[in-house]
């Protein structure tokens, strides 16, 4: 209530960094009493998803049908932290991925629940949330190649935080083989190491490539340095929430939104991956470059008012139409300008552009 009471009930609230047991509990409490959201768990499920579908659209050049192709991967999310179960949670209730798709690991292994939900190895509620109905049984569950050989998952998305080089050769040449033993030679496999920095990540990209023969589609939270595999530059996309929240908070924001729903961060991974250019595509990258994230922004922002305006959650609408509301968003947009010499020659020397 202090930032409402100093910059009006206008303001947005976007917070991140909290502790996980702490970050869902404070989101349900004021999503709805503040126009606020929280980068780790809705804005990286955001660029996860998005992530997930620029590597579907490498697997299936020319696909029109991301969202569908999406609801048929298995996933398997390595790491119970607040992104992957803001991950988990997405593809289940925003992408309708089901339930029985998607597996999430803790330390103990896969996370599980019995019908009831009176029994299981969750560590607290959000874990609860994504668990697997029913114990494990006939195969090493609390193993991650354990788990990979019996789920065989099309999607593999490390994010431990403090194992690193966990998805070690054996892993990285199981994805592959999962893929090939399915019906029609399956395809590529997807395998994200967002764990940050360099140092905790589940691989990097160049053995990732090396271990997968060059098949693997690779992400990584850390920016990894391009990679020439076979005569064949490839560039890692950054799978980082700097893709989502600049424009998710700049156009719910100036149409003065009432709240934020879930469902906004579905649409605004929908724009991110549609925004991949051909650069992109053949750098075999799942997101685009970050030299382009102004124009990335411009496209979730405009997507990000239009729905809001739809769904009539917007109090101030922009404009009836794409180019109405874009013209009017590049209105309010700031641009900052290089000062050639000095300093402290006041806002004049930037602008509204």
């Amino acid at each position: 209530t202090a930032a409402t009471e100093l910059f009006s009930e206008k303001c947005l609230l976007q917070f991140e960094d909290f502790n996980t047991n702490d970050a869902f509990p404070l989101l349900e409490a004021y999503r709805n009493k503040f126009l606020s959201y929280n980068d780790d768990i809705q804005g990286t499920a955001s660029v996860v998803v998005s992530a997930i579908l620029g590597g579907i659209r490498l697997q299936k050049p020319g696909s029109k049908e991301l969202i569908r192709e999406l609801r048929k991967r298995k996933v398997v999310f390595h790491g119970a932290g607040s992104a992957n179960l803001g991950s988990a949670n997405l593809l289940r209730n925003e992408a309708g991925v089901p339930a029985e798709s998607i597996v999430v690991t803790n330390s103990k292994g896969v996370i599980w629940k019995s019908e009831s939900g009176n029994e299981g190895n969750f560590k607290n509620f959000e874990q609860k949330e994504v668990a697997s109905i029913g114990q494990p049984s006939g195969y090493d569950h609390t193993t991650l190649l354990g788990v990979l050989k019996h789920h065989k998952p099309d999607i593999l998305i490390g994010a431990v935080g403090r194992v690193p080089n966990c998805f070690n050769k054996e892993v990285v040449e199981t994805m592959v083989q999962i893929q090939k033993e399915k019906p029609g030679g399956g395809g590529r496999p997807i395998i994200f190491a967002l764990s940050n920095p360099m140092t905790q990540a589940e691989i990097t990209a160049e053995d990732c490539y090396k271990f997968s023969d060059g098949e693997a589609i690779f992400g990584s939270g850390t920016r990894f340095a391009p990679v020439t595999y076979k005569k064949r530059l490839r560039v890692p996309g950054q799978v980082n929430n700097f893709f989502i929240f600049p424009g998710m908070s700049f156009g719910a924001y100036w149409c003065e939104a009432e709240r934020i729903p879930d469902k906004w961060f579905m649409v605004a991974a929908a724009v991110v991956a549609q925004s991949l250019d051909d650069t992109d595509l053949e750098a075999e990258s799942v997101l685009p470059h970050p030299s382009r994230i102004q124009q990335v922004a411009h496209n979730v922002a405009v997507k990000v008012a239009m729905t809001a305006q739809k769904d009539g959650l917007a109090k101030r609408p922009l404009g009836d139409d794409i180019a109405a509301v874009s013209a009017a968003l590049k209105a309010r947009r700031w641009s900052p300008h290089r000062i050639a010499e000095g300093y402290g020659q006041g806002c004049s020397d930037c602008a509204i552009s």
